[in-house]
């Protein structure tokens, strides 16, 4: 009897291990086959400037690879990108979130003291998601979208400057928004389209209906 209790008490703890993200595979990058890289800054350089090749990745401006490796890409096919991830070179660093959420917010103008404004999918730092709901900062000029701010954690620069997952580099010379991808290979951007929940609830029921249809030619 006390190996059956010993049996479901460990159970119980592999179980609690799981469900608090202690296990190397829940504290992985999320970076995987199902993102498409669309562009790249370099961590041996200022970062990335090209005028107008922004996060609005419809507008059909391109910017190459360059002598360091810093490249941009419009994201003209597929269309239809609904997740978006900032990740730096080593993946030690990012913030995943819903691309209409991450573009509406990336035309806000740029207050000094400008909160928080949107609570990432899932962010990691060092290596490891980050438990519970991580609160970052995309910012811009008023009225358009050139390469806007995106942190990590915490208002613009205000929780740590130097987890500044995207921005401009005429703020680099300040050393303000290249720290983490000067110490971490870079930073990339890349999509993915997710299925919405209702085309995955109707594939199911397409498949069920195959599965009911198989079965009963079967009993026939």
């Amino acid at each position: 009897m006390k190996s059956k209790k010993k049996g479901v008490f460990r159970k119980l703890a592999i179980g609690v291990i799981l469900a608090t993200g202690l296990t190397s595979g829940a504290v992985a990058s999320p970076l995987n086959a199902s993102w498409t890289q669309v562009g790249f800054m370099n961590g041996t350089d200022g970062g990335m400037f090209n005028g107008n090749c922004n996060l609005d990745l419809t507008t059909g401006c391109t910017y190459v690879t360059d002598s360091v490796g810093d490249f941009w890409l419009p994201l003209n096919a597929p269309v239809g990108a609904n997740e978006i991830l900032f990740i730096s070179g080593n993946e030690e660093y990012w913030a995943h979130a819903d691309y209409a959420d991450v573009l509406a917010l990336s035309g806000h103008s740029y207050p000094a003291d400008a909160p928080p404004n949107i609570t990432w999918i899932d962010a990691g730092r060092s290596g490891a998601s980050i438990v519970g709901p991580v609160v970052g900062n995309i910012l811009n000029r008023a009225g358009n979208f050139e390469d806007p701010w995106v942190t990590l954690e915490g208002a613009h620069c205000a929780l740590n400057c130097a987890e500044q997952l995207w921005g401009e580099n005429n703020w680099s010379a300040q050393a303000r928004h290249n720290t983490l991808r000067k110490e971490n290979g870079g930073v990339g951007v890349y999509f993915r389209t997710v299925p919405e929940p209702t085309t995955l609830l109707l594939l199911g029921l397409g498949l069920a209906g195959l599965g009911f249809a198989r079965r009963r030619r079967l009993n026939d």
